[in-house]
């Protein structure tokens, strides 16, 4: 239980460096809403603050019930969701040139989910 949360953290890191990568230089569709509120903001650290504090909190919870079945199952769902956000990462990453290109050409960063934001 230990190690599988350990790897759901570390893609949990891979995630928020990706996500701040992108969100400074180019900008980025965000999906999930509630990280797209915290981003309107415009504070790298208050994206990263939010990022680590779910992270303690959720895998605090679940490490603290880790002798619980039901805990156990919730940390191999965790751990599903990151590593298929991990290869959505890979293919976002590898097509990046074509799709930057295509973002401005489509008007995407008209799309209410788009957000930006300074270093």
């Amino acid at each position: 239980m230990t190690l599988l949360l350990l790897a759901t953290c570390l893609m949990g890191v891979a995630d928020l460096a990706l996500t701040l990568t992108f969100v400074t230089s180019m900008g980025m569709v965000e999906l999930n809403p509630l990280a797209r509120f915290i981003m309107s903001h415009g504070s790298v650290e208050l994206v990263a603050l939010f990022k680590f504090g779910a992270m303690t909190i959720n895998g605090g919870i679940l490490f603290m019930f880790r002798e619980r079945r039901i805990a156990e199952i919730a940390a191999w769902i965790c751990f599903i969701v990151m590593a298929g956000l991990s290869v959505k990462w890979g293919m976002y990453t590898s097509h990046m040139e074509v799709f930057a290109a295509e973002m401005h050409e489509t008007q995407m960063v008209e799309d209410a989910r788009y957000v930006m934001m300074a270093e």
